[in-house]
């Protein structure tokens, strides 16, 4: 009886071997051992037919065999096993590496991250949600200004399309994954995990004492383990090449180290820090006649609190603030430079949603710009104004910000306080 159970062990690790392409077969002359097959796990004759290989479902979905061209001792199904697809497109295999097929479509797993700047981050974010349900896909994650959402693979470009148009896009980043030899490694391993799996079956069924029978069952079980985490695999890797991601960052600040060009003037980085901080002077200054500042006519309801130097600021009794400053300006600086400049600080820097950037009359004539936007902040919509006005040795900038109903209400008494300026 010993004798008979030291045979049985060793026709199972003999036949793990062999399966698992770890050994070596005589050749069909029996002088020169044939290497065995490191594809398909088979130790078959070196003039034997490789035949083709395709991945799909039947038992399992690993590799299969045509039946028309199945040799004795490949470690894959046999004669009428139902063809395998990987993903919809067939794929043929050969051993030989001079005449190895081409794969008929490369899998591609595609991958996007936008980093947009809206003016409403919750309705921005159902209309990307929404966005994804209708193209056939879902959401995947969501956050206070985040969202990532999954989108059938031929849907994607259209859907990265139509959620850039949803605001100003401050970041982009499309990635492209090809795992097409991924899928087939995974195939490969889970058909010949599964014909090692059949084969201690059959064993099994012929295991004549308990001993035998234990020793069956714990490579079995192993084996079974190895098959279905390799069935989860390919099942995750199908998913994401039916299934693009994107991810939209919203109103998030852009890194330093992915901007254009750093800009070099600290007040134009400066812009809009009091509408994101709530930073303004923490003292009053009068001023007089040699005090300097900006001068600007402050709007009814309104008081300057503080002149001096290049700066003037004021203020409503409701929280509206006005800051009006004066800077130097450099060859080559016109309107368009500065007001274009203003516009990519506030976008990337603060996250501002610039709704309009307009000429605008000062009573001088001096060239202006006036830029309109809006900050969605935790405790409320904001309204953002920002006059940009260029003579030859100054560039004069008025921000004005508060509640966006506050700023709205009193759009015309502010519009024709801007227009006061003195540029010169």
């Amino acid at each position: 009886m010993m004798r008979i159970g030291y045979f049985f062990t060793a026709a199972i690790v003999a036949l793990l071997m062999v399966s698992t392409g770890c050994v070596e077969s005589p050749s069909s002359d029996g002088n020169e051992p044939a290497t065995a097959n490191p594809v398909l796990g088979n130790a078959g004759a070196d003039n034997q037919d490789t035949g083709n290989v395709s991945r799909g479902g039947g038992g399992g979905s690993g590799f299969t065999q045509s039946p028309d061209t199945a040799a004795p001792g490949y470690g894959v199904t046999g004669a009428g096993a139902n063809p395998l697809i990987l993903s919809g497109v067939p794929l043929t295999l050969s051993t030989d590496a001079t005449s190895q097929p081409a794969v008929a479509q490369h899998l591609i797993v595609y991958s996007g991250a936008l980093n947009l700047v809206v003016s409403d981050v919750a309705d921005t974010l159902d209309s990307i949600r929404q966005l994804a349900i209708s193209s056939g896909g879902y959401m995947d994650e969501l956050s206070a200004s985040a969202i990532t959402v999954r989108v059938p693979a031929a849907k994607f470009d259209g859907a990265v399309a139509a959620v850039a148009k949803m605001g100003e896009v401050t970041n982009r980043q499309i990635k492209a994954s090809d795992v097409t030899e991924e899928m087939r490694d995974l195939d490969i391993r889970l058909a010949n995990s599964e014909q090692i799996r059949d084969n201690l079956l059959k064993i099994l069924a012929t295991a004549q004492n308990v001993e035998d029978t234990l020793k069956v069952e714990t490579q079995l079980e192993r084996v079974t383990e190895t098959v279905e985490l390799l069935k989860g695999k390919i099942r995750y890797m199908q998913s994401q090449v039916e299934y693009s991601s994107l991810r939209v960052q919203l109103n998030s600040p852009v890194p330093q180290n992915q901007m254009v060009a750093v800009i070099p003037f600290a007040w134009v980085r400066d812009l809009g820090q009091g509408l994101v901080s709530g930073l303004t002077e923490t003292h009053t200054e009068k001023g007089g006649w040699f005090s300097g500042g900006v001068a600007i006519d402050m709007p009814p309801g309104y008081i300057r609190y503080y002149q001096l130097d290049d700066l003037t600021e004021g203020m409503s009794a409701d929280g509206v603030m006005i800051k009006a400053q004066r800077h130097d300006n450099y060859a080559g600086g016109d309107i368009t430079f500065w007001s274009e400049l203003a516009h990519r600080a506030l976008v990337e820097n603060r996250s501002v949603a610039i709704s309009g950037q307009t000429d605008f009359s000062l009573r001088n004539h001096t060239p202006a710009k006036l830029i309109d936007g809006t900050k969605d902040i935790s405790n409320g919509k904001y309204g953002y104004l920002l006059l940009v006005a260029v003579s030859s040795d100054n560039v004069y900038t008025v921000e004005i910000w508060g509640d966006k109903t506050l700023v709205d209400k009193d759009r015309a008494a502010l519009e024709k306080s801007l227009a006061s300026v003195d540029a010169r």
